[in-house]
């Protein structure tokens, strides 16, 4: 079991998420219609402007253990690093540091595999997929309506690794 910590502001509380041996979440913006594989180290740094981080509140982010969280606001805290030298670099490249502040959500399992198929159906039919199935969606919706638990759900989707996430917001 690996141990991650997410940062919560504004009182720079820490909170640890048990994932199971993984580093990766699924995120799902139901405004955008939505389902991004995401790094967790995601929710340290970004490469978008205030406003565009504005578009992620309200996102669900989910974990191979069944825990769910809601974005509720994200604050840039400056450029990203702590030595001079990397924060002239994340000057020139555009990244800051973030602080993301979550609320917790329950989702059951259920309406879980019920998003999941809504939002893989979408997002396989786009030119260039985030979570492409290796078979066809009929398969994979039938070994997810099947899954016992969250974790069997994450399985059953091809989720990539962490080095081919989603790693900034």
């Amino acid at each position: 079991m690996v141990l991650v910590w997410l940062e919560l502001a504004p009182l720079e509380e820490m909170i640890v998420v048990a994932t199971n041996n993984s580093d990766v979440c699924l995120l799902i913006l139901e405004n955008e219609k939505l389902i991004v594989p995401i790094a967790l180290s995601a929710f340290h740094v970004s490469q978008n402007n205030r406003k565009k981080l504005e578009a992620y509140c309200g996102a669900l982010v989910f974990f191979r253990d069944g825990s769910a969280r809601v974005i509720r606001k994200i604050d840039v805290l400056g450029f990203w690093g702590e030595t001079l030298g990397r924060k002239i670099i994340s000057a020139l490249s555009g990244a800051h540091k973030i602080v993301v502040q979550f609320d917790s959500v329950t989702i059951g399992l259920d309406e879980f595999k019920s998003l999941i198929e809504e939002y893989i159906s979408i997002d396989g039919k786009k030119g260039e997929p985030y979570l492409p199935q290796e078979e066809s969606l009929d398969n994979v919706f039938e070994r997810v309506r099947n899954a016992k638990s969250f974790e069997d759900v994450f399985d059953n989707v091809n989720i990539p690794s962490a080095e081919d996430c989603l790693d900034v917001l």
